[in-house]
């Protein structure tokens, strides 16, 4: 078990008067796909050659593909005409009606997470590039500000209620209330049987159901749950080599946490006493091991979508049980994940991937 820490007093705001500039930028009309690329952990994704023609029909029109552009990593949804989209070199583009505008951040911030609990507030996390240092950026009045830089890179950014979390690089997880939403830190120390690797233990995503169900994606092998008091650890005692990248949770008086991993793994995690039910996992071809459940999201408790590398899209039905692979218009890596409904849901990805459609299970 790891208690929480003490503010970190090495966290300083930088509190920016000026607002960030917002430009117009080209509506996100069908664009031609090109399939094949080699993703972040170095599978390749080559799933057509460059003929589009390749993929089967789908729910998913392609808004947006840029060859030459890095990744799209976050998304955030909170109503069919608000809608943020973050990635790497400054990218975070905000719905206005048909169109997007672009969040002019400065060169080098790559954005790593947004999220939004309505019309009048959102939050966006970055990392600088070169740097191990995370500016973070808030949304109100209509207006982006920078409101301060925490000295690891950042990786996600969540809410609750009237509390506020963001986590990232060496373990760190910030949290404070909406008017000083990063003030406090807590820092996971490198896990046991956990490699000494650049920035670890990373925090890649952060969900929860209430203020005293938190949990944090930490990387490899591990992840954690604070229950108000207390961060406590959990790892596998026995399979080492797995990864955990994504979460997505149901607000409600239980836990209720679906994990993604690598091998294409989907976890549910329902109790602190009970074990973590797997739902899917593909370790039949090496390649799998470095291929990651980047992004969850769900219109119920019952129905969950996870996208992930080589254009996974893949579907879990509580009810039945039953998980399915669902047909993909791209075989580009998806990182992020997030809709309205069934019928409106945004995933983002690889080379500024936007694709928008609907689904059914």
């Amino acid at each position: 078990m790891i208690r929480r820490g003490a503010p970190f007093a090495f966290f300083a705001f930088l509190a920016f008067l000026a607002g960030v500039l917002l430009i117009g930028c080209p509506g996100l009309k069908n664009a031609p796909l090109d399939a094949g690329a080699e993703g972040e952990g170095g599978a390749d994704t080559d799933a057509g050659g460059d003929d589009a023609s390749a993929f089967p029909e789908t729910g998913f029109t392609v808004l947006r593909h840029m060859p030459e552009a890095g990744a799209l990593r976050a998304v955030s949804v909170i109503g069919t005409e608000q809608v943020y989209l973050g990635g790497d070199d400054g990218v975070l583009l905000e719905k206005a009606g048909a169109d997007f505008q672009e969040v002019v951040l400065g060169p080098g911030v790559d954005v790593t997470g947004v999220w939004s609990s309505g019309p009048t507030e959102a939050l966006a996390v970055a990392t600088l590039k070169n740097t191990n240092k995370g500016p973070i950026f808030r949304r109100t009045g209509g207006l982006w500000t920078q409101i301060g830089t925490a000295p690891h890179g950042l990786r996600c950014v969540w809410g609750i209620e009237k509390m506020r979390y963001a986590g990232g690089n060496d373990g760190v997880i910030y949290s404070g209330p909406v008017n000083d939403p990063l003030g406090n830190g807590f820092q996971l120390p490198l896990p046991a049987n956990v490699a000494d690797t650049l920035f670890a233990p990373i925090i890649y995503s952060l969900t929860g159901t209430a203020t005293n169900a938190v949990m944090a994606a930490a990387d490899y092998d591990s992840y954690l749950l604070y229950d108000g008091t207390m961060w406590h650890l959990y790892q596998d005692p026995i399979d080492r080599t797995r990864s955990y990248r994504a979460l997505w949770s149901f607000a409600g008086p239980a836990p209720d946490f679906y994990q993604g991993a690598n091998y294409f793994g989907l976890w549910h995690f329902s109790s602190q006493t009970a074990p973590v039910f797997q739902l899917n996992e593909e370790k039949d071809q090496p390649a799998n091991l470095n291929r990651w459940i980047w992004g969850i999201w769900g219109p119920s408790p019952g129905k969950v979508i996870a996208v992930g590398d080589a254009g996974r899209i893949m579907t879990y039905d509580k009810t039945s049980g039953k998980v399915t692979i669902q047909p993909s218009p791209t075989g580009k890596n998806l990182y992020a994940i997030g809709g309205t409904s069934l019928d409106d849901i945004w995933i983002v990805g690889e080379e500024q991937l936007v694709l928008h459609g609907h689904l059914s299970f």
